[in-house]
């Protein structure tokens, strides 16, 4: 079969079961959508056969119980509640594992335990579950000691062919011992830990030799996929002592347990940890073929009109040439806008990903939370989608550990017992706004300042705006938790937050009401790939500057300039701030210049004039990353090459100036 299908089945079930899983969510908060129910019902039914068809058998028998539970529930025979949610959410996790298999091989006892939470949900399952798996409830892991008879070689038994069955377990250890002298008992024995499907396929290795064997089972389960067993099994060491079986035994309950408490908070952290999986699937856009037709139409006009340039080239027809030059800037400028419209997706494909995250978290801390999505049709440039994803969890966990209150603390504070967190995306000029907010406890300003007091952050006399007190949260180790737990409490989250934020080139603002709201807003440029620039010039210079952001260019005698008092400058009725480039980054061409510019650049509600040497005109410009050496040089969005191969960097309006 061919595995360009195979990869295509997975991409489409991967983006399936993101839709999934927001439907489940939002069933467990209105049960009675039958609309909901049966777009449920379709999603397993549309997969089943294919999965079979591509070989993912244990796929098929996931979704086969999921289609007779949700058969019951359209019927009216099962009430959905909190247990067939949680259930479904793990079969979701569980076939993208599947779809994953070669990271993650070892599932079968994963997917027998969910099996039997569906069987008693639906004992009917019982039958179809037996008939298809076929792994068998045989299933043990057993300890075996083999000490063969001393007179094994003349009774013909192939004592060597025995240890190779064993060896070519697909789970097995196989380990010899000195015996103590014992005329009628070989001077070896072995010691055996095998798991298999059935029984009977050790007793046919040990067919010949069955009175020489003891069986021990282990535990019911594959021992070889608990975490650490081979290397518990190692520590043992060279010696045999009559206390292994026992120390095997109680080394896999300690595991089993830990493995239990695991699987209770284990869609927490698959719904907060599946980063890797969303971007592998990010790594590839969609698109509808009539897009890629009117992509290929694009190129067919290139390919045309570069023919017709060679032509009037080779005849020397310059008024030709610069005629189909400027058909060509035009063709160009139609493609790079069409091109980043292909790039864009809508941003609810990377908001939606948190609703089991707020669910999860909320049951977990017994909390009651209400996640709201503002803005989905929001488009944003796929690369955002891919880096904003753990930063913007980072903030929704706070907002669930810190912010949001327990249903008796919010009851107490004559609040709603459920908490809401609200997350939006709108564009603003060239920028993409990003904001969540909770309407929980707030920040507590005066517990930053004492925790910022004890990380030396701050003097005991230093006096500081409620604004500059919020700004300091983002340090390394300030935390306002009480504690440390899997969720919070390092004092590193609202780190992570700032430094993903800064590398693309954003910013993050913190607001708070103290016992009411707490509200964290992003900024980023619209695209990280071609913006339209003004091209100036200063100190020899190259630099470029985001159009979006120019309210005025004027050109000015410079001696108007040098009058300049105080750094200010009435605009049009409004006194606003000015800085000379030359000066702000000490720059020097020798040259005299009797007029220079000045540039009006808008920034939210401020205002403020940079001054230039030249203007050049307008280009759209492709950024490029500056790299490590510029990081801390932050008035850069990057660098993009000029026409005649010069470099010019490009001017972050956000940084140059802070009003």
């Amino acid at each position: 079969m061919n595995p360009d299908f195979k990869n295509l089945f997975i991409l489409e079930v991967k983006d399936l079961l993101q839709q999934f899983e927001s439907d489940l969510i939002d069933l467990e908060n209105s049960p009675e959508r039958q609309e909901l129910i049966d777009e449920v019902f379709r999603f397993v039914h549309s997969i089943k056969g294919a999965a079979g068809m591509y070989g993912f058998n244990e796929i098929v028998i996931i979704v086969h119980n999921l289609e007779e539970i949700f058969r019951k529930i359209k019927q009216g025979n099962l009430q959905i509640d909190k247990k067939i949610i949680d259930l479904s959410l793990h079969a979701k996790d569980l076939i993208l594992r599947y779809l994953n298999v070669e990271k993650t091989p070892n599932l079968s006892e994963d997917l027998q335990n969910l099996i039997r939470e569906f069987e008693r949900l639906n004992p009917e399952l019982k039958d179809f579950n037996k008939r298809f798996n076929k792994t068998s409830e045989n299933q043990k892991t057993y300890y075996i000691i083999f000490h063969p008879d001393a007179d094994i070689y003349q009774r013909a038994v192939n004592l060597t062919a025995i240890i190779e069955d064993l060896e070519g377990l697909k789970y097995s250890l196989v380990k010899p011992f000195e015996a103590h002298k014992n005329p009628e008992k070989f001077d070896i024995f072995w010691e055996i830990i095998a798991y298999v499907d059935d029984l009977a396929e050790l007793d046919q290795i040990f067919v010949f030799v069955q009175d020489e064997v003891q069986k021990k089972i282990l535990c019911d389960c594959n021992a070889f996929e608990l975490q650490g067993f081979k290397e518990f099994y190692q520590s043992l060491g060279e010696n045999f002592s009559a206390d292994r079986y026992e120390k095997l035994r109680n080394f896999i309950q300690d595991q089993l347990k830990q493995k239990l408490q695991k699987q209770e908070n284990q869609s927490v952290g698959q719904s907060a940890d599946s980063l890797e999986v969303k971007e592998q699937s990010l790594n590839y856009v969609r698109l509808p073929a009539y897009q890629l037709d009117n992509l290929l139409k694009y190129v067919s006009q290139l390919i045309t009109y570069n023919y017709q340039l060679q032509v009037a080239i080779d005849k020397s027809d310059t008024n030709q040439v610069k005629i189909i030059s400027q058909t060509l800037q035009t063709l160009i400028s139609e493609i790079k806008d069409y091109t980043l419209q292909l790039r864009l997706l809508p941003i609810s494909v990377l908001f939606r990903s948190y609703n089991r995250l707020v669910r999860d978290l909320a049951f977990q801390q017994n909390k009651k939370v209400r996640f709201i999505i503002e803005g989905e049709d929001t488009m944003i440039d796929k690369t955002y989608i891919e880096k904003l994803y753990t930063p913007l969890l980072h903030i929704i966990r706070n907002a669930i550990d810190h912010g949001i209150e327990t249903p008796q603390e919010r009851i107490e504070k004559n609040k709603s017992p459920v908490g809401t967190i609200k997350i939006s995306a709108y564009q603003s000029q060239a920028n993409l706004i990003i904001q969540v907010q909770d309407d929980g406890r707030g920040i507590d300003l005066e517990l930053i300042r004492k925790r910022a007091l004890e990380l030396g952050l701050l003097q005991q006399d230093e006096k500081l705006t409620d604004q500059e007190l919020l700004k300091l949260i983002f340090s390394p180790g300030l935390t306002t938790s009480a504690k440390v737990d899997e969720i919070s409490g390092r004092g590193m989250g609202m780190t992570v937050i700032r430094t993903a934020i800064g590398e693309l080139k954003g910013e993050v603002e913190v607001d708070t009401e103290p016992g009411l709201s707490t509200t964290i807003t992003i900024k980023l440029p619209v695209t990280l790939s071609i913006i339209e620039t003004l091209h100036l010039s200063a100190g020899g210079i190259n630099f470029l500057v985001p159009v979006f952001n120019i309210v005025s260019v004027e050109k000015l005698p410079v001696s108007q300039i040098q009058g300049i008092k105080d750094g200010r400058i009435d605009f049009r009725g409004e006194t606003v701030p000015v800085l000379d480039l030359n000066k702000f980054l000490e720059l020097k061409d020798g040259q005299q210049y009797d007029k220079r510019v000045l540039v009006i650049l808008s920034v939210g509600q401020c205002k403020y004039g940079v001054i230039f040497d030249n203007v050049h005109g307008q280009i759209s410009a492709v950024i490029k990353n500056l790299g490590a050496v510029f990081y801390a040089l932050d008035i850069f969005i990057g660098a993009s090459i000029l026409g005649d191969g010069r470099i010019a960097y490009i001017l972050d309006p956000f940084k140059v100036y802070k009003c």
